[in-house]
This record gives C-alpha cells, sequence and structure tokens, in this order.
C-alpha cells in the first residue's frame, strides 16, 4: 500500500486508478465538511468574517492534523497520477499539463475579468473553457484509457501481475 501511495516508479490500472480517486475524493468531502463546520462554530463566516486561526491546544493539534491530512492527499495523488501516466507509457512532465495548466488558465480567466472590464468575461470565459477542456482530456487519458499492454519502459504490466 505504500508504494501504491507514495511511489515513484511502477505502473497501476485503470481500476486502481479510479478506486484511489474515489476514496481521496470522498476524504477530501470530509475534510472540506469538516473545515466546513468549524468555520459555522467559529461563528464569523455567517458574518462574512475570516474564521478565526484555533488558538487553543486542541484546536491547532487539529488543525495540524487536517493540514497534514490535505498534503497526504494531494502528494499521494499526484504520485498514483504519475504511475497512471507511467502505464500509459507517458513521463511526469504531462503532470505539468493536467495538473498544473489548467489552474494556470483558470486563475487568468479569473483576473481578466478584472484587468479590462470591456471584453475581459469574455477572455476570461474562453480560459476557463480551456482549462476545463484539457481537465476532461486528463481525466480521459487517466481514467478512461486502456495502459499500454505488457511492459514498457516504466515497468510490467499491473493487469498481469497476479
Amino acid at each position: 500500500m505504500w508504494h501504491f501511495l507514495f511511489g515513484l516508479n511502477g505502473r497501476i490500472s485503470r481500476a486502481a486508478f479510479c478506486l484511489f480517486a474515489t476514496i481521496a475524493f470522498g476524504a477530501l468531502l470530509v475534510l472540506l465538511a469538516a473545515l466546513y463546520a468549524y468555520a459555522i462554530m467559529a461563528g464569523n463566516y455567517e458574518n462574512g468574517g475570516p474564521t478565526p486561526w484555533p488558538s487553543s491546544p486542541l484546536g491547532m493539534t487539529v488543525a495540524a492534523f487536517w493540514l497534514f491530512s490535505l498534503f497526504v492527499l494531494l502528494v499521494s495523488g499526484v504520485l498514483v497520477s504519475l504511475k497512471r501516466l507511467h502505464d500509459r507509457n507517458k513521463s511526469v512532465w504531462w503532470l505539468l499539463v493536467f495538473i498544473a495548466l489548467p489552474n494556470v488558465l483558470s486563475t487568468i480567466g479569473r483576473i481578466l475579468p478584472e484587468q479590462s472590464p470591456d471584453n475581459g468575461a469574455e477572455i476570461g470565459f474562453v480560459f476557463d473553457a480551456a482549462a476545463l477542456a484539457i481537465f476532461v482530456w486528463a481525466f480521459i487519458e487517466l481514467a478512461c484509457l486502456a495502459g499500454t499492454s505488457g511492459e514498457n519502459r516504466f515497468g510490467g504490466d499491473p493487469l498481469l501481475r497476479r
């Protein structure tokens, strides 16, 4: 399990990737629900103010655990995606296209309407649509398309190992 979540080399199948993605998405929803519950209990969320950082030792421990859990989800998600790309016989650089590029395009799409009010909304929509298209491409590439059959430069076929 350690190599599956945090290993840098090898390959994983579509089924293993989709199972991880489903569990990770559920864990992320639980973490976000916990953050939302804390914000409601802190009392400032409904008034429009920022959620305060916890000051008690227990609150700081819970916040540190929450941040650590989010970090573990992020790192394991990137590494599992890397192994899935290896199964598709693609290098690590595709992670920049599938993870970083949509975020950059979406950020530009949010900034442009503020910079040029006359036609910024249309240009922002184009950048957001491009980010969505890359995200859909990444989903198809990682979750839908079969891996390389047989051995490739990243290791043996995960479907043949029993």
